[in-house]
């Protein structure tokens, strides 16, 4: 059975095309130009298989496979009720506006393109403002077209340069949704007059760091407006994180679009294959294909006679034998790296994109940089548009280092390769920031054996996604608490999605058996680290020796110790006995009325250094003994030393002559040395 194609002016006047054509059933249909078509006043737009706009478009050129009759209607864009600002109508300084004729029959226009022509004009001067005030001509043709179409899908620029225009699919969405589109196209035109990277350096496309560029613009545009935080449909930060999912996931996105087929049938093994039309990928030395289940590297292309040469089997898949006309897919990689590799001619939603804006927001949010022109600006000019975002970020940063790996770090840490991610929150494309830990504190910095501990990690900001912060407990020496002294020490804590508190336990064990002191290290994924100090106790009762202002005390100064007990003192307060085993050397002043105050773990004391007797240099090992009715203690060692005083050398003899060498104190040491000598008691031991 034949099917046949007839066009239809739709109120215009002239010679209607023809297409004479029977077509079998699946045939590929081409849609033909509308020929001497005209409507006058306005201007051809498409094609649409129903008179009222309501059904599907196709532009001159496009194909379809017929399955029954088809009648495509001409549709036309008119300027009909349009403003007109001195200009012309629907004419601004820097776009000319029209719409679909059949979108004025639900009533959605004129008002809606009229309301857009108030706004444009200011939203052009933010987005030049945001390029160093830039203007659109002499590259490009102005006033510039802006299409209302009803249509669905986006926005599109096409045309030569300098004549190109852009076409809206907007057979729905408010006059928000028709700036936010406006604004994505014409910052790429923007990134085209600056050419500074953003742009393929032969001027054919935004390629997929100017794409990524035109979707974070977009979204800022709407929050500097008012007009929202995101559009919805348009997110594609997850077609990155997703491409880590493996092409039977139904939830990937790694597979790209098909590339070309297979001349003829290859075995397991083969190394170079012919393809029907064999292509290189801009920027990218070496770049994944799939057939069938096999991901395969290719290293070589040659377009003279179309072949591949490729490593067989990677990623892990298995090789096998490929029919002859196999679909030969692009493959996006697992979470590959596309802040060092531009796509040049990749400009489409996928996860190479999906990595540049990721990326973009990185550097606002995480990073700091929050001024979208300086981000602009820091393009590497059109010499190093293969790898755009990495000379961007080197330019804000000043540094030389590869940003990728520890941005994908991060990514990684909060949204797992092998699970299905998605951003939480208002904006579906930005998950930053990620695990910024700004403070880590305990509800006690001194657990008894047996006792728990709670810590709190805050986080700077609100995180997206559940974010693990690492726990490292350490003694002084870098050796991590063993289960004897810490029965309960977790290796992490999590933060979960919107908050900024975490909390975790930490249970000292009832065996241990003498004090111990430790560093709790909590890292975030960025690896910022802060820390809190914990001192476990055993028993029920602790004293800290008293400490002079610089090692040993000296006769006449006085010092101060702390008391710590398991239990709070009870109402009438906790008795407590102080001794020293070397009274002579040093005086004890006890707590007030020698208790501990009721309901208090703590309690301070005074040590006085005493005058040491003559010939007594130095007094070690001073122990300061406390107990009460649950137990005792003792505090660690410490010193007394005996204050030495060097006379002042005589005065000259008269005749200016130099005066008598002063004579040395006894014993023959300076304070300094003294106290350097202390650290070695083996060699001058205490009277």
């Amino acid at each position: 059975m034949a099917f046949t194609v007839t066009y239809k002016p739709n109120g215009g006047t002239g010679s209607v095309p023809v297409d004479s054509t029977n077509y079998n059933k699946n045939a590929t249909v081409t849609v033909l130009s509308p020929g001497g078509l005209s409507l006058s006043g306005d201007t051809f737009a498409y094609w649409n298989t129903e008179a009222d706009g309501s059904g599907t478009v196709y532009g001159p050129g496009a194909t379809f496979a017929i399955t029954s009759n088809v009648t495509l209607y001409a549709e036309w864009y008119t300027t009909k009720g349009l403003t007109d600002h001195g200009l012309g109508v629907g004419i601004t300084k820097h776009y000319a506006f029209s719409y679909d004729a059949t979108l004025a029959a639900s009533g959605v226009e004129p008002a809606r393109t009229n309301a857009v022509i108030a706004a444009c004009e200011s939203d052009f001067t933010l987005m030049s403002g945001w390029f160093g005030n830039i203007e659109l001509s002499p590259k490009i043709t102005t006033p510039f077209p802006i299409r209302v179409a009803n249509s669905v899908g986006g926005a599109a620029t096409g045309g030569l340069y300098p004549n190109i225009s852009t076409t809206l699919g907007a057979r729905s969405g408010d006059v928000a949704f028709l700036r936010y589109l406006i604004v994505s196209e014409i910052v790429e035109v923007l990134m085209y007059v600056q050419a500074q990277g953003w742009y393929a350096p032969n001027s054919s496309n935004e390629q997929s760091c100017g794409e990524a560029l035109s979707r974070f613009l977009a979204q800022q545009f709407l929050v500097l407006t008012g007009l929202g935080v995101s559009e919805p449909g348009f997110a594609i930060s997850s077609l990155w994180l997703n491409s880590s999912l493996p092409p039977s996931n139904a939830n990937s996105s790694q597979l790209g679009s098909s590339m070309t087929t297979l001349a003829s049938q290859i075995d397991d093994v083969v190394g170079t294959f012919a393809v029907v039309q064999a292509s290189t990928v801009p920027f990218a030395s070496t770049y994944i294909i799939q057939i069938d289940n096999e991901q395969m590297l290719v290293t070589a292309v040659d377009t003279g006679v179309n072949t591949l040469t490729v490593t067989r089997g990677y990623n892990g898949t298995s090789t096998a034998t490929h029919a002859a006309g196999a679909t030969v897919y692009f493959n996006y990689g697992s979470r590959a790296d596309y802040i060092n590799l531009t796509l040049e001619y990749d400009h489409q939603p996928d996860a190479a994109s999906g990595c540049g804006l990721l990326f973009l927001y990185y550097l606002q949010v995480q990073l700091g940089f929050t001024s979208i022109a300086q981000i602009i600006a820091a393009a590497p000019g059109v010499a190093n548009a293969s790898q755009c975002l990495r000379g961007v970020y080197q330019n804000l940063t000043g540094g030389i280092d590869d940003p990728f790996p520890f941005f994908r770090q991060l990514l990684d840490a909060v949204f797992p390769p092998d699970q299905v991610a998605n951003i939480p929150g208002p904006n579906p494309d930005n998950p930053w920031p990620i695990g910024s830990v700004a403070s880590i504190n305990l509800s006690s910095d001194v657990l008894w054996t047996g006792q728990t501990v709670t810590g709190t990690i805050t986080l700077e900001e609100p995180s997206p996604e559940d974010t693990t912060v690492t726990l490292s407990i350490l003694d002084g020496a870098g050796v991590p608490a063993p289960p004897s002294v810490l029965s309960n020490a977790p290796p992490s804590a999590v933060v979960i999605a919107g908050a900024t508190l975490g909390t975790f336990q930490i249970t000292a064990a009832a065996t241990a058996t003498t004090e111990s002191f430790w560093n709790i290290l909590a890292a975030g994924p960025d690896g910022v680290t802060k820390s809190a100090d914990l001192t476990v106790l055993p028993g029920q009762i602790f004293v800290f020796a008293p400490a002079g202002p610089d090692g040993p005390l000296l006769p006449g100064q006085t010092a101060t110790g702390t008391i710590l007990v398991r239990t709070p003192a009870p109402a009438s307060g906790e008795p407590i006995k102080l001794s020293t085993n070397h009274p002579h050397a040093v005086s004890i002043s006890p707590p007030a009325g020698g208790v501990i105050s009721p309901g208090a773990t703590s309690a301070t004391f005074a040590v006085t250094a005493n005058s040491l007797p003559l010939g007594t240099f130095l007094v070690n090992g001073i122990t300061i003994s406390a107990s009460f009715a649950g137990g005792s203690a003792t505090s660690a060692t410490f010193s007394v030393v005996r204050k030495i005083f060097q006379p002042p050398p005589p005065p000259p003899p008269p005749g200016g002559g130099p005066g008598p060498k002063p004579q040395e104190s006894s014993p023959r040491h300076s304070v300094r040395a003294v106290k350097l000598l202390l650290r070695r008691p083996r060699l001058m031991a205490g009277k």
